[in-house]
């Protein structure tokens, strides 16, 4: 926002085309992992790519893929000088409907340091989640747990919805706990910071059906 102006800056292409994926930034780097080519594909993608913001007309690069399994719909957060990626869902290669997915719930960090290091796995799947850090810690969002996933064709307008649990994960106690609940599942969307606020504005409600709902949440401090 320039002088109460919206200025756009591009920045270099991707090395290929891909969407379904995540990212996150880190400093003055953005990282983007998982996706999918087309929307024919049947295999998800391992690509993990990095963007300079001191000089983004140098292009992306590429750095090693997490250890796991490709994917898309993941969740990136930003933890300290980490980029940590989670969850999502492998395409087996069936065509269906409904494409066949496997649901993850494995979890790794990278910092350029170090490289890769996983950390305990998600107590349930949350592909197509939202995530952001906060007092310290990672939180996520909603997200599809798979449990209808090969039903979606079938259920349609009586799905239920996605999962309402907001996870934590705190690095000191490397647990997983409920960090709370929110009051409408919303997945493949976005999250923001506005303030002291957390957004999450439309996105899925439930497979292939569109909201314009909007949730803000304020994160408040616990003890450990």
């Amino acid at each position: 926002l320039q002088d109460g102006q919206i200025v756009i800056d591009r920045w270099a292409d991707l090395p290929q085309t891909a969407s379904n994926m995540a990212g996150a930034r880190v400093g003055d780097t953005v990282y983007v992992a998982g996706g999918q080519r087309t929307p024919e594909s049947t295999s998800a993608l391992h690509e993990f790519w990095a963007l300079s913001l001191a000089n983004p007309r140098q292009g992306w690069r590429a750095l090693p893929s997490w250890p796991g399994a490709p994917r898309i719909f993941p969740v990136a957060i930003a933890l300290g000088t980490s980029v940590c990626v989670l969850s999502g869902s492998d395409l087996t290669g069936t065509l269906g409907p409904p494409v066949g997915r496997r649901f993850l719930t494995d979890a790794y960090c990278y910092t350029t340091a170090s490289g890769w290091e996983r950390i305990p796995d998600l107590p349930q799947p949350t592909a197509g989640g939202l995530g952001t850090e906060a007092h310290g810690r990672l939180l996520v969002f909603s997200g599809n747990d798979g449990s209808l996933a090969d039903r979606e064709d079938e259920v349609r307008e009586k799905h239920p919805g996605f999962s309402k649990d907001v996870w934590g994960f705190d690095p000191a106690t490397r647990q997983w706990r409920v960090a709370g609940a929110i009051p409408f599942s919303l997945v493949t969307t976005g999250l923001t910071r506005w303030g002291d606020e957390i957004v999450i504005a439309g996105g899925e409600d439930r497979p292939a059906h569109r909201s314009a709902k909007v949730i803000a949440a304020r994160i408040l401090k616990t003890h450990r």
